[in-house]
Order: C-alpha cells, then sequence, then structure tokens
C-alpha cells in the first residue's frame, strides 16, 4: 500500500450472507487503469468495494469514473503527493546556497547527508593545522650548501620549500635569484618527502631524515642530535646532502593556528574522534597534537602520502573526513567518505574536494558539519509532514470527508508547507 507508484487502493469486502457479519476486507494496490478493472470486476462478483484514487492518477478520467459510479462503487479522492521528494531536492539546493554564501563550497547534497553523523576526522599538520606561513628559525652546517639548496627548492610549491627558497633569497640574495643563480637540472620531487637535483653540478637533496639517507647517505649521530634538538623546540628538521653527504640541516619553524585547539574541542564536543596525521617527525606532531587537544596516540607522524592513503583507509568509523591543504594530501582525500580542502590550499587539492573552505578558518569546519546535520533535521521534519498528510488524506478520503474539489485544494497547500519548511532552515553560521 505504501508503495510511491500507486494510483489507487481499492477495498474489497465480501458482502454478509444472512444473520452474518463481515468486518474489514481485503485491500488491493493497482496502478491506472488496473485498479479501476479490478474493482469493476470485484464489484460484478457482488463485494463491497471502496476505490481511493490519487487526484489525477493515470486512466483515471471521467469515463472510468462514470463507469465505476454505474456499478456502484463508493469512488474517493485523496491529493496527489510528491512534494516530499520534491522537498528534499529543493531543501539540498537551499543548504547548498545558504552554504557557499557562507564561504563553504559543497560539491552536492549527498556530502551534507555523509556529514550529519558523527564519525572520525583527520587533520593534516602543515597548512591546516599551522597557517602554513613557515620560516627558516635556525640552520646548522654549511651556509653554501644551504645557498644551493634554497635554488632547488625554489622548484617546489611546497611551504616548507617556499620557506627555504626564502631563506635563501633573503641571505644570498647574488646565488639564490636573477641571472647569477645557478644552473638547476634532472630535478625530481617526491610530494612529502623532499627534492632531488643538479645545482650547478653538485648532486643536492632537501628533505626529511630517510629521504635523504635513500641514496646510501648516513644521517650520523651529531646531525640526528641537532635534528632532535629542533624538534624539541617545535621546528620541523630538514637536512641538505650535497654529493652524498649531509651539510646542513634547518629548522623550519610553522605557526600552530589559533582556531585549532577549539577546533578540535568542539569537534570532540560533538561525537567526532579526532586525529592528525603529518608527514613529519612523530615527535614533531605528537608536540603539535598535544597543542591542539588531540588524545594521546592519535597524532602520528613520519607518514608519506601513501602511508596518509593506508591509515585513511585503515579507519573503521565512518564517515571518515580528510582535512589537507596540498596536493600530498591529494589521495588520502580521495579515500575518505568526505575530503576538505582549507583555505589557501594548493588548487589541485581545491579542485578534487568535496568541500572547499574559502575563509574564516578551521572555524568553518565546525559551521559545516553543523550545518549538514540541520539540513538532513529539516529534510526528517519534511518527511514527517508529508507522512501525516497522507495519512490524513487517506483517513478523510477513506471516510467520505473529501471530495475532488478538496483535495485538490489540499494539494498546493501541501507543496507551500515543503517549501516553507525548506526556506526557513537555518544558516550555515558564521564562525
Amino acid at each position: 500500500v505504501g508503495s510511491s507508484n500507486t494510483d489507487m487502493i481499492v477495498r474489497v469486502q465480501r458482502l454478509p450472507l444472512p444473520g452474518e457479519t463481515v468486518l474489514g476486507g481485503e485491500f488491493l494496490t493497482a496502478g491506472g487503469g488496473k485498479g479501476a478493472n479490478q474493482a469493476v470486476a470485484a464489484a460484478r462478483a457482488g463485494a463491497r468495494v471502496t476505490l481511493v484514487a490519487r487526484l489525477g492518477a493515470d486512466g483515471f478520467g471521467e469515463q472510468t469514473l462514470a463507469a465505476l459510479r454505474k456499478e456502484g462503487i463508493d469512488t474517493r479522492f485523496v491529493s496527489r503527493d510528491r512534494e516530499a521528494r520534491s522537498g528534499v531536492a529543493l531543501i539540498l539546493v537551499a543548504a547548498l546556497g545558504k552554504a557557499a554564501r557562507a564561504g563553504i563550497l559543497v560539491r552536492g547534497g549527498e556530502v551534507l547527508e555523509r556529514l550529519a553523523k558523527a564519525g572520525t576526522l583527520v587533520l593534516d599538520k602543515t597548512g591546516t593545522v599551522t597557517e602554513g606561513s613557515m620560516r627558516v628559525m635556525r640552520v646548522e652546517g654549511d651556509a653554501g650548501a644551504m645557498a644551493q639548496a634554497a635554488v632547488l627548492e625554489s622548484r617546489s610549491a611546497h611551504p616548507v620549500a617556499q620557506a627555504i627558497s626564502a631563506f635563501g633569497r633573503d641571505a644570498h640574495p647574488a646565488d639564490a635569484a636573477g641571472p647569477h643563480a645557478p644552473p638547476v637540472a634532472r630535478v625530481r620531487e617526491v610530494a612529502g618527502r623532499g627534492i632531488s637535483g643538479l645545482v650547478d653540478g653538485a648532486e643536492v637533496s632537501v628533505g626529511s631524515g630517510s629521504f635523504v639517507s635513500a641514496g646510501g647517505c648516513v644521517v650520523d649521530r651529531a646531525w640526528s642530535e641537532v635534528a632532535d634538538a629542533m624538534e624539541a623546540d617545535g621546528l620541523s628538521p630538514v637536512f641538505v646532502r650535497v654529493d652524498g653527504c649531509i651539510r646542513a640541516v634547518a629548522g623550519v619553524g610553522d605557526p600552530v593556528r589559533r582556531d585549532a585547539e577549539g577546533l578540535v574541542g568542539s569537534l570532540g564536543s560533538r561525537g567526532w574522534s579526532v586525529w592528525l596525521c603529518s608527514g613529519d617527525s612523530p615527535r614533531l606532531a605528537s608536540g603539535v597534537g598535544a597543542a591542539i587537544g588531540i588524545a594521546p596516540g592519535r597524532s602520528i607522524g613520519g607518514k608519506s602520502p601513501e602511508d596518509k592513503l593506508s591509515f585513511v583507509s585503515s579507519l573503521a568509523r565512518h564517515p571518515v573526513v580528510m582535512v589537507g591543504d596540498g596536493v600530498n594530501d591529494l589521495p588520502a582525500m580521495a579515500a575518505a567518505d568526505v575530503g576538505i580542502s582549507v583555505r589557501q590550499g594548493a588548487q589541485a587539492t581545491v579542485d578534487r574536494a568535496d568541500v572547499a573552505l574559502t575563509g574564516g578558518g578551521l572555524g568553518q569546519v565546525v559551521s559545516l558539519l553543523d550545518g549538514a546535520r540541520r539540513t538532513m533535521r529539516t529534510i526528517h521534519v519534511n518527511f514527517a509532514i508529508s507522512v501525516a498528510y497522507n495519512v490524513a488524506g487517506a483517513v478523510l478520503a477513506a471516510t467520505g470527508t473529501i471530495n475532488p474539489l478538496i483535495a485538490a485544494v489540499m494539494m498546493p497547500l501541501s507543496g507551500l508547507t515543503v517549501t516553507a519548511v525548506a526556506l526557513r532552515m537555518p544558516r550555515f553560521r558564521a564562525p
């Protein structure tokens, strides 16, 4: 009886024999002319038939109505109600528009549906939890090697690379840029790990300890102690290898966003499990995670883009949301149920993300999740109104209270109610 394709409900009740009382009856459902034919056949067989038809049902014109009445069939009407389905689309369109006005660009309504339930949210560190305005805060080692590293890093768009490149321009302006800059060739960048190439004929590699060690170079104890000291001060150590030997280590700092701690607290109060996943060292990732309130054991570091992909894919509590800003976050964002790109992220990340936050900082993540939950709540209210309308209409039609004229009046009233509910949906609150 509840099928959305049903045009009519036919109630067939056998007429009582002398001294017999027949309660209830058999209910049949059918579409178009088939329902009318069933009603006529049952009436001719001697049954009492009541037919409740949807106003405007296919194959149910004036001739059919006259034929049914001629057979003594009690025919009643309820107005057509497709507003529940159209109302959902209207609510989603309204929600997407309100989100866009708040600086939150969502690809489609299904994204809001996934975000309406609390799950697991994974944060990238560099450029997401931190401001992304990285600077070289400390240098240990050969200044000439740092100048070569700055020239090579100018070929990369990664925030750490840009910080080292800017340091080289400031410290060695004649060597780092302009016509006097040394030639660079055979550049190879591994996302999230480092970059290598030939700078004025010398083999130069800049990146994490594991990256510069890949060619057989060993990071000795002295350089490891320098890197540990930088990490203890909240800096990311970047190793510089020239012609097979470690020549310098740069400590790069990136301030944590002021709203990052508030974000973690807000997500926790809403039932979300929050993780921090970074390509930086585990020690540095744990320090940043502790600073913003992430639970111990949920800050993991030393992860390549492939490792981030595997980690996100392994999470069991859905929906899984990945928030990042760089190209190295793209695989993990694609594996997540929803990928979110923060403001000033790489253009490729913005283009492929399910949600792009265009302003307002990390607080927009909370606005997005709250707005998605309110959107689904509004859809449920819309369905409840539609169900109540249909039930009331069916009861009134079955009791003969309404006729086709009243049903025709009820139909637009239902549509107006659904539209009003959609338009009154709360906005995505600005953070």
